[in-house]
């Protein structure tokens, strides 16, 4: 059964489940619950929007390229959201949480406001911070410091553009999406 047919089926059973009297709460538990399995069966991260368009899938799409490319597997549990709300000059925001000793949450917002293609590249500078969360190389001691590859820094000594961290994260979103653009490319011409 390819995974696709897995969703229609667990979709099927939701639907039944609602009709038969059953409680919204407890179908999106089981609707959360079966996309967990299937991620973590097929070794990619779990990915939410708050989306609900065709945009939605591109994201994912996008996502679950990143999350390759960076070795980010079903361990890590991704959710993207596109908000009206982010403080004035940010472009997108990433909240990491590590759950048990194994598993990782981590929340990307992004500034809906943006053009569709910087908003994609500001997704692609927040899966590499997810990344550098994920694997220890950037850790936010508090709100004032961060310990860089076991190096502590003081926020207020250093301008956001020379940040190494961010400095990476601007190198290697370029990089992503450029691949990520190259495979669109290159299915376009296998269709043809």
């Amino acid at each position: 059964m390819y995974q696709g047919q897995y969703f229609i089926n667990v979709g099927t059973l939701i639907v039944q489940f609602l009709r038969n009297g059953g409680d919204m709460k407890v179908s999106l538990i089981l609707l959360l619950f079966f996309t967990g399995i299937s991620a973590w069966a097929s070794n990619r991260p779990f990915v939410s929007t708050n989306v609900l368009s065709d945009f939605e899938e591109q994201l994912k799409e996008e996502v679950f390229f990143y999350s390759e490319k960076l070795g980010l597997g079903s361990d890590v549990s991704i959710r993207v959201n596109l908000s009206l709300k982010l403080p004035k000059g940010f472009r997108g925001t990433i909240s990491y949480q590590q759950v048990g000793e194994e598993k990782s949450q981590v929340l990307i917002t992004l500034d809906r406001r943006q053009a569709r293609s910087d908003l994609l590249m500001t997704l692609a500078h927040e899966m590499v911070h997810a990344w550098q969360k994920v694997k220890g190389h950037l850790v936010v001691l508090d709100s004032k410091n961060v310990r860089w590859r076991c190096e502590n820094i003081a926020l207020s000594r250093m301008k956001y553009e020379d940040r190494p961290w961010e400095k990476e994260a601007d190198e290697m979103a370029i990089e992503l999406r450029r691949a990520f653009l190259l495979t669109q490319k290159e299915s376009m011409l296998f269709i043809i």
